[in-house]
């Protein structure tokens, strides 16, 4: 079944949410996006938001909604059917002390909608395709959940007074909100209208079990008996799916793990190798680098510099 094949994938893969934008729009305003390349999601958080899509229907979404837009796609969002005044989004862009964009189309006046914009981050695996081919927005009510409730207020809180770590608690309430809504499209509408690995679940049951255990000994045949597929049938399937061959995501994978190892603590660079699957440092070495640009020990000092220049700051 696909639903316990993706959950392993969402469970195990490093998919987070950015947190990057705050709109607020008066009730006969709209903004105007142009054509975006990154997966961006939307968080109602009061008011009614009438989303317009380039090339699908126009939605009407209340408070305690969440979307996911497709990428590449021009984007309409306004606080009533018909608003009056249109705002390109480039030109009431600025800058927050907390680091987020506001997007200001109130001319002064008070705002008739609200909305929390985030972007769906890549690690080195990227974001494994999930939304990559995503054709329509997938939009989901939620004011009944209390989660989402409870989540999106919280969201609207740090929007109005943020405080120590403010974008980091926002970026763990949005991803939390975005498997909620997941999981309420898919209960509703099944998956057949979703994209990428949603709909194929020997891709993501073989995806799963190499980031659930990116050091062990992965093999084409081994993913493919996983995948219940032949070995010839996975390899070219795989590889049409996800852009590379099985054992080069198997390697990006284990980078990744390395990555975060190096990050995380002060294990000497041949163990973090070793415990990623590398049969050697020097191998490890060679791959980080052309991934990163540089060594994992230069990685590891520049990572602790920053972290010190921060905390002098």
């Amino acid at each position: 079944m696909i639903v316990p094949a993706l959950d392993r994938v969402l469970a195990a893969t490093a998919v987070e949410l950015s947190a990057f934008a705050l709109c607020e729009i008066a009730s006969d305003a709209q903004i105007s996006i142009a054509p975006l390349t990154a997966i961006e999601v939307h968080f109602v958080l009061c008011g009614d938001l009438h989303l317009h899509v380039e090339g699908a229907p126009p939605l009407l979404l209340g408070p305690g909604s969440v979307v996911i837009v497709p990428t590449g796609r021009a984007q309409r969002l306004a606080a009533s059917a018909a608003p009056t005044r249109d705002h390109p989004a480039p030109g009431i862009c600025a800058m927050r002390a907390d680091g987020l964009r506001l997007y200001d189309a109130r001319s002064g006046g008070p705002a008739g909608l609200r909305i929390m914009c985030a972007q769906i981050q890549a690690d080195v695996t990227g974001h494994l395709g999930l939304f990559d081919t995503l054709a329509v927005p997938i939009a989901a009510r939620l004011e009944a959940c209390p989660v989402i409730t409870a989540s999106l207020d919280a969201m609207l809180a740090e929007a109005d007074a943020p405080g120590a770590f403010s974008r980091s608690l926002t970026g763990a309430l949005m991803k939390a909100s975005l498997i909620l809504a997941l999981r309420a499209h898919i209960a509703r509408h099944g998956i057949a209208d979703l994209p990428g690995l949603f709909g194929r679940a020997w891709l993501a049951r073989a995806v799963g079990a190499v980031l659930e255990a990116p050091a062990a000994a992965h093999s084409v045949g081994g993913l493919a008996a996983v995948a219940g597929r032949s070995r010839s049938t996975f390899a070219k399937g795989f590889c049409e799916q996800m852009g590379v061959t099985p054992m080069e995501f198997v390697s990006q994978a284990r980078l990744a793990h390395a990555h975060r190892l190096l990050l995380q603590g002060e294990a000497p660079i041949t163990d973090i190798a070793a415990r990623a699957g590398f049969a050697s440092r020097s191998h490890f070495s060679r791959l980080f680098r052309e991934a990163y640009g540089t060594d994992p020990r230069r990685f590891r000092r520049s990572h602790r510099a920053g972290r010190a220049d921060h905390a002098d700051a």
